[in-house]
């Protein structure tokens, strides 16, 4: 809370006379860990993405470091192509479609 007279609001609820607050970093941070992308940034170095044009099909514009890791395709391999390369005869038509849909 803040005073009237323009304190800075306490962000800490101990130092408010409150009880003492979970340590929600701590908190956050092992869930991270735990979750998948905190595997994914482990196994490839960073975050995993491509930007693409905002319009079908979707042309990949740039991918990060760590999408080059996991996918074995270089960002001059990539630029101008559209993310299909990632996908082979086996690739499950329905979630692909779903998620276009939702884009």
């Amino acid at each position: 809370t803040a005073s009237a007279a323009g304190e800075q609001p306490v962000l800490d609820s101990r130092a408010a006379g409150g009880p003492a607050a979970p340590d929600v970093a701590a908190r956050l941070a092992h869930a991270c860990q735990a979750s998948l992308l905190g595997r994914t940034l482990r196994l490839y170095g960073g975050l995993v993405q491509a930007i693409t044009e905002p319009a079908p099909p979707y042309r990949i514009i740039s991918v990060s470091p760590g999408w080059e890791r996991m996918c074995g395709y270089s960002r001059d391999e990539v630029a101008g192509k559209s993310l299909r390369l990632l996908q082979g005869p086996e690739t499950a038509r329905a979630p692909v479609e779903a998620l276009m849909s939702a884009v």
